[in-house]
Parts: structure tokens; sequence; C-alpha cells
């Protein structure tokens, strides 16, 4: 990318930046909301430029053009750069990366046939349920955001045994709940979501989230202790380990803590609320 073009997109950084560090709240609203007016104007009418000029057997001039660094970001930008279905779902799962390495996973595209997107999935994260069930509702929303005709997943495990997950009727909902600064290693916090309480607990960077309460109980477990992998509870000296929820000991028959999905994205932990 020229540093003629690097220095545009700067600016215009720059000056979101500045625009959004007004004081004045009404002005700020009706500049971003030209800006929105602006943006869907050019996305409508891009959009179905480059449709038509697909339908006219255009795509091969489409790349061609996109070889320019300049109409190559402004279709990116858009989501209009030509790309095949795997190219397309590979960039549509960018956005679930860090949450998958910061758990020791790998997500690998197979290929996608029929709206059916086939997944490899490998690492320490497929033994933890809160983790696997925030990757499914992380890697369908990312699907379904970005791929027109979506219809679900085929998720192979090392092994070689696959599952499949159509895509759910409504998406899932992600609610900020914390930065993850704000949850020291080997610390947990409780935070209120939804009128719920959640435990949010981290073990040396990976973020873990529970209802917060001793199972058979009402009692609240951010007052006690997360010592290594094992969250200690205050009021029945039970013991859970962190990475999976799975009782150690204490209340035997009262059940495992209930994993709940959350993600992480530029540096924010996000809940899955229904």
């Amino acid at each position: 990318m020229s540093s003629e073009f690097k220095e545009l997109i700067r600016k215009g950084d720059e000056l979101l930046n500045r625009l959004d560090a007004l004081p004045d709240s009404e002005a700020k609203s009706l500049a971003f909301g030209l800006l929105k007016a602006l943006d869907a104007i050019h996305r409508r009418s891009l959009g179905r430029l480059i449709e038509e000029l697909k339908q006219r057997e255009g795509v091969a001039m489409i790349k061609q053009l996109a070889e320019d660094e300049s109409v190559a970001a402004l279709l990116e930008m858009y989501d209009l750069l030509p790309l095949d279905e795997k190219a397309r779902a590979e960039k549509a799962l960018e956005t679930v990366l860090e949450y998958i390495h910061s758990h020791d996973g790998r997500l690998e595209v197979l290929g996608v046939e029929d709206g059916m997107v086939s997944l490899r999935l490998s690492g320490s994260c497929l033994t933890c349920p809160g983790s696997a069930l925030t990757l499914n509702l992380m890697v369908e929303s990312a699907l379904r955001e970005h791929m027109p005709g979506f219809k679900g997943m085929h998720i192979e495990d090392p092994s070689g045994q696959r599952t499949t997950i159509m895509a759910r009727a409504q998406q899932a909902k992600w609610i900020p709940i914390a930065a993850a600064d704000s949850v020291a290693p080997g610390t947990m916090r409780a935070f209120e979501v939804a009128g719920a309480s959640v435990l949010l607990c981290n073990l040396g960077g990976k973020f873990y989230a529970y209802a917060n309460a001793c199972p058979g109980t009402d009692r609240p477990l951010h007052a006690g202790q997360l010592v290594q992998a094992i969250i200690f509870c205050p009021w029945h000296n039970c013991r859970f380990d962190v990475r999976t929820g799975a009782r150690l000991m204490g209340m035997a028959g009262s059940g495992d803590l209930k994993a709940l999905p959350i993600s992480l994205e530029d540096g924010q932990i996000k809940l899955s609320v229904s």
C-alpha cells in the first residue's frame, strides 16, 4: 500500500476520532448520522454495480481492477471483493481468531458447499464446555453476518468425528460486560448482566464465565478464591475446575457450574444472551 494511500486512511481515522471527542452531543449525532447515510448510499450503489458486472461475466474485470490497492480497499470495506466461498468463510472467521487462540485452539476452513461450511477445530478449547459453546455461537454469528446463504456448519474434531450444527433461527446477541484488563490473571469477579450475576474468571489470560452461584444454592462464588485452576466456594468448601466447571469435591450430587458463552474481541469480553 502506497504511503499516500496510507496517509489518506490515517487522516480519515484522525478526523473520526476528533469528531467522536466533540463535547456537543447533538452535533456529533448529526455528523455520524450523515456519515451513516452516505455509507448506506455508497454500499447500495457499489453493490449494485458489482452485481451487474458479475451478471455480465465481469468477475475477471473486477479482479483485475482490484489489483489496484485503492480499489481493493474500497471493495473490501463494503465486503464486495470477489472471493470464492472458502476464502469468504476464512475472512468472516478472522473476527473469532483472538478468542480461539487465547484458548490454544485452532480453526481451519475445509470447504463450503450449498451453504454448509465445513470446519476442523482442534486444541485444548475442545475440552472446555464453555469454550466449545462460545466457539459454536461465535463462529455461527460471524458466518451468518458475512456469508449470505449460510445454512450451518460441519465441525470435525482431531479424531475425524463430524458434528453438524444448523444455523439457529435467531442471531446470537453479544453484550460487552468488561474490559479484559479489568480481571487480573488468577482472579475472578462478578458482573451483573441482564439481571443475572455472572462469574468471570481469568486463568493465565484465558477467560471463563459461569453463573455466579454454587450449584444447588443461590450463594455467590465471587467471594471465594481462585487458586491455580480451582474455584473454592466460600460457603460450602466446594471446589470446581475453572476450565470445565466440573465439581471436584463437596455437596455431592448438586452438579457442576453452569458454563456461559463469552467472547474476546478488541480487548472486550462479551457475553452471549438469548
